[in-house]
C-alpha cells in the first residue's frame, strides 16, 4: 500500500497492538484510521528521520545572516580537516603579506605626528595667490619643509622675486615655523645672513596662527618694511630717509648692484 506523503494536519501514533503503527489523517474534520504494514512502517521511519535531520539543521544553523559566506575545508597535517571562510582565507593571506613584506625590508607607512597633522590641514587650506608659489623640495610626502617663492605685486621690491625656505617644528602649532631667506636682499628686516624679523615668527605666535598668515606676513613685509624693528641697520637708515633715494637704492640691489661693499643677488 503507498503512503501519501506527510504534511501538515497529518500526525503519527502508535496503535493498541504492539508493532502496528497507525497514521491518523485529519482533514476537513475527518479522522481515519489506517494499520500500515511492515514496508510502510519502515517508508514512515525514514520520513520521520529525514523530517528530524530537518529541524536539528534549522536549530544548529540559522536561517538569517547578515552576508553569504562561503566555507571551504583545509586538511591539517596528520590528516584532520578544518572548516574556514573564504573572506577569513583573505584577511589571513593580507596579514601574511604585511607581515612577509616587513621581513622582506619593506617599511609599513609611518603614522603621521601632530605637528604633521596640522601642518597638512594648514597647506590644504592656504589660499594661495598668485604672487606666492609653494614647493616641497624633498617631495611632497615631506610636508615639514617648504620653499616659497614671493614676487611682490607692488612696492619697492617689485618686481622681484625673492625665495625662502621653511622648517615646520615637531612641535607646531605650539611652535612656530622657522624662516629663512634664500636670497641676498636689502631689507631692513632681513639680515644678510638671511634672518627674518616677523613678529608672528617669535613673540607674538599663537597656535591658533596657520602657515597662511605666515606667507601673507611675509608677504607684507616687502610690500610695507619696518625701520623700526631692524635686523639690517644700514637698509633700515636708508628706508627711514625716504623718498626717491631709497627707492633708487632698492632698485640697484635687485639688478644685482653693491651697497657698503655688499653684492645682493640679481632677482629681476
Amino acid at each position: 500500500m503507498s503512503v501519501p506523503p506527510l504534511h501538515a494536519g497529518r500526525r503519527l501514533q502508535t496503535a493498541s497492538a504492539p508493532g502496528d503503527l497507525h497514521l491518523t489523517t485529519t482533514f476537513a474534520g475527518i479522522d481515519k484510521d489506517r494499520p500500515l504494514g511492515g514496508s510502510s512502517r519502515a517508508s514512515i521511519s525514514l520520513s520521520v528521520f529525514s523530517l528530524f535531520l530537518v529541524g536539528l539543521s534549522c536549530c544548529c544553523f540559522p536561517c538569517h545572516v547578515t552576508e553569504p559566506i562561503d566555507w571551504a575545508r583545509t586538511v591539517e597535517p596528520g590528516g584532520s580537516t578544518r572548516m574556514f571562510s573564504f573572506k577569513q582565507q583573505s584577511k589571513d593571506k593580507g596579514k601574511a603579506a604585511a607581515a612577509g613584506g616587513a621581513a622582506g625590508g619593506g617599511t609599513p607607512a609611518p603614522r603621521l605626528r601632530a605637528g604633521q597633522l596640522r601642518a597638512q590641514k594648514d597647506i590644504t587650506d592656504i589660499d594661495m595667490p598668485p604672487s606666492m608659489a609653494l614647493s616641497f623640495p624633498n617631495g611632497a610626502s615631506d610636508m615639514m619643509h617648504l620653499g616659497l617663492s614671493l614676487s611682490p605685486p607692488e612696492g619697492p621690491y617689485h618686481p622681484g622675486t625673492f625665495h625662502f625656505s621653511i622648517t615646520i617644528p615637531d612641535g607646531y602649532p605650539h611652535s612656530p615655523p622657522k624662516v629663512h631667506c634664500d636670497t641676498k636682499v636689502f631689507h631692513p628686516n632681513i639680515d644678510l645672513e638671511g634672518h627674518v624679523c616677523l613678529n608672528i615668527l617669535r613673540q607674538d605666535w599663537k597656535p591658533v596662527l596657520t602657515l597662511s598668515a605666515v606667507l601673507y606676513g611675509l608677504q607684507l613685509l616687502f610690500l610695507e618694511p619696518n625701520a623700526d624693528d631692524p635686523l639690517n641697520s644700514e637698509a633700515a637708515e636708508a628706508l627711514k630717509a625716504g623718498g626717491a633715494a631709497w627707492e633708487r637704492l632698492v632698485a640697484k640691489t635687485l639688478r644685482g648692484g653693491y651697497v657698503g661693499g655688499t653684492r645682493f643677488d640679481k632677482v629681476v
